[in-house]
């Protein structure tokens, strides 16, 4: 048996989760909030990118890749579980 300020919580939980469902406003990833905004990757791209993102330091770059054609620009989660890597590519002529 659950008590009512239980229940009352989750429900309040839930509305949070609603209200915030798009990437401009922020959204819940499983019960963490994420603000978003717009980075300069590379060239002037932009990409919407969480916030608390940082540039990840070139002493773990070469740690976690270490081949000489590692991405231009890698950003980390400050504790480093989530990677997002980008590379501008040369188009191809056909």
């Amino acid at each position: 048996m659950e008590y009512p300020d239980i229940q009352i919580a989750e429900l309040k939980k839930v509305r949070r989760k609603q209200k915030f469902t798009n990437i401009e406003e922020g959204l819940f990833i499983g019960d963490m909030f994420v603000k978003f905004s717009a980075r300069d990757i590379l060239e002037g791209i932009e990409c919407l990118i969480p916030e608390e993102f940082i540039d990840m330091s070139e002493e773990v770059q070469l740690m976690k890749y270490p081949s000489v054609s590692r991405p231009q620009r890698i950003l980390t989660s400050l504790d480093s579980r989530v990677n997002f890597a980008f590379s501008l590519l040369k188009e191809l002529p056909v």
